[in-house]
């Protein structure tokens, strides 16, 4: 058996004092551009109050050159399941420019945040300790990181004690800057580097750090057990973990792993969750650009388009207006300002939604009282917005669309009486009829968030009802299941860093 470190915190942390501390997170990147510009993105909107700093473990030594993030300048190519230089060589980096931190996190970039609160969580569970990792146990026979360590324990012991040995997973552990300065200035630091450089024991970064601050008389302990579901090596989260656990866990902010695939159903819905905590914002008016807010004839919460990836076109953002029309800003970069309006539309317009399809024009659908309205325009060239058709009827609040595998347009509004409703145009007719409606709920009131393929093709809606995220999917004969709140399997669940628990 063994022993788990753990306990809660007795008070509450003054909030002045919150907002004296600062979290700097440093992500381990590899390779697959895209997908790291994506994990930024996720970190500045659900982390904003914290920095990052790069790491490029990969071997393109320019990979992350034009990111605009510190990149720490120790960065190699490293071997898998031999990453604590990584970490040594990030806490000294920072330390030589004194970088203005508190607490330092490790990520890996197969994770993302799920919702904002984790920046909260740190700094509250960090007052009464020094070290905080998931797992954090006295490890036991037949762990394989525990095995390979044995091995070599002999050259470790000038430095802490062996016994008992401790383990962690890898992931979010999280360092006080007060242990990291410590940590650079034992006496024996050579020594330190030298046996990391020289290791052959297996994720010895999940051994090292721990019994150095056991060994230097630091406060540690484990993240709560239910952590171990959320930071985990495998398996990979599928779209139902997600929910769940946005639906039902304590933790719900971050999710490791998540597949390093673009189109990933959960790693979609993680960015469907992105763009709707940007339209948010837009709640507040004081968030909206002056020369935008100045137009005091919008309305509603205004849609984005946003490519948390690869940059394939400017930002767009489509606006109600008080008039009935609908008005359309773009900028170039994040950094530039907004242009426009372009105005555009028939009247009663009340809420839209936007893409950018594959033929290469933004596609936008336009709720008008209670119908709906395809407009396009061309991605370049004069902006300029033509409307192609009418379609649907009987729907309120917010649409959602959707370009899918076979390049044809998936539509989905609520109903005014209650449920929700699915629309697809045919784009490979000449016609390009639309068809439907198909009743996805024909009761619930529901707000969609994403519309996505899962990985068998098939169509699958996400959407809140009430507080809960809701996931609905449609079968290889067009029929829709009842509403899914999870469909998690977490008697398959294994937390170890390497296929073992400790």
């Amino acid at each position: 058996m063994f022993k788990m470190f753990y306990f809660r915190c007795k008070s509450e942390v003054d909030p002045l004092s919150r907002e004296r501390k600062k979290i700097c997170f440093a992500v381990l990147v590899h390779n697959n551009i895209d997908l790291v510009r994506e994990l930024l993105q996720n970190i500045k909107i659900f982390c904003p109050n914290s920095s990052t700093v790069l790491f490029n473990g990969g071997d393109d030594p320019e990979l992350c050159k034009d990111l605009g993030y510190p990149v720490c300048p120790g960065s190699r190519k490293l071997k898998y399941g031999f990453l604590s230089i990584y970490h040594l060589e990030v806490m000294d980096w920072l330390e030589c420019i004194q970088f203005d931190y508190d607490y330092l996190i490790n990520l890996d970039s197969d994770i993302l945040f799920g919702r904002k609160g984790f920046e909260d969580y740190i700094i509250d569970s960090m007052n009464d300790t020094d070290y905080m990792a998931v797992r954090l146990e006295i490890a036991r026979d037949h762990w394989v990181v525990a095995d390979t360590f044995r091995k070599e324990q002999e050259k470790w012991k000038p430095l802490f004690e062996v016994e008992p040995l401790y383990g962690t997973f890898n992931v979010a552990q999280v360092f006080s800057r007060n242990f990291i300065q410590a940590l650079l200035n034992i006496p024996q630091l050579s020594l330190l580097k030298k046996n990391i450089e020289e290791t052959g024991t297996f994720a010895l970064e999940e051994v090292v750090f721990v019994n150095m601050a056991k060994q230097l008389g630091f406060r540690f302990k484990s993240y709560p057990n239910e952590v171990s579901n959320i930071i985990r090596y495998r398996p990979y989260f599928s779209l139902g973990d997600v929910i769940h656990h946005l639906n039902e866990g304590d933790f719900g902010y971050i999710f490791h792993p998540i597949k390093r695939e673009r189109y990933d159903d959960a790693r979609s819905l993680m960015n469907d969750l992105m763009l709707r905590e940007i339209q948010k914002s837009f709640n507040d008016r004081k968030n909206i650009p002056g020369y935008i807010r100045s137009i005091d004839q919008v309305t509603g919460v205004p849609s984005i388009l946003y490519d948390f990836g690869s940059y394939s076109g400017p930002n767009e953002l489509l606006a109600t207006l008080k008039s009935g029309l609908v008005a359309n800003w773009r900028r170039l970069d994040d950094n530039l300002p907004w242009f426009g309006p372009y105005i555009f539309g028939e009247n009663n317009a009340e809420a839209s939604a936007m893409i950018r399809s594959s033929s290469g024009h933004l596609e936008a659908i336009i709720r008008h009282g209670q119908r709906l309205a395809h407009y396009w325009r061309e991605e370049s060239g004069e902006i300029s917005w033509h409307m192609s058709t009418f379609f649907g009827s009987n729907v309120t609040g917010a649409p959602i669309v959707f370009e899918n595998k076979a390049k044809n347009f998936d539509v989905v509004a609520p109903l005014v009486n209650g449920g929700l409703v699915h629309w697809w145009r045919d784009n490979g007719n000449k016609d390009t009829p639309w068809n439907g409606p198909s009743i996805v709920d024909s009761k619930n009131v529901v707000i969609p968030v994403s519309v996505q393929e899962n990985e068998n093709e098939q169509l699958v809606i996400v959407a809140y009802m009430g507080e809960k995220l809701v996931s609905y999917v449609r079968d290889d004969t067009g029929k829709w299941s009842k509403p899914l709140f999870s469909y998690a399997e977490e008697n398959t669940l294994s937390w170890s860093g390497h296929s073992e628990k400790l």
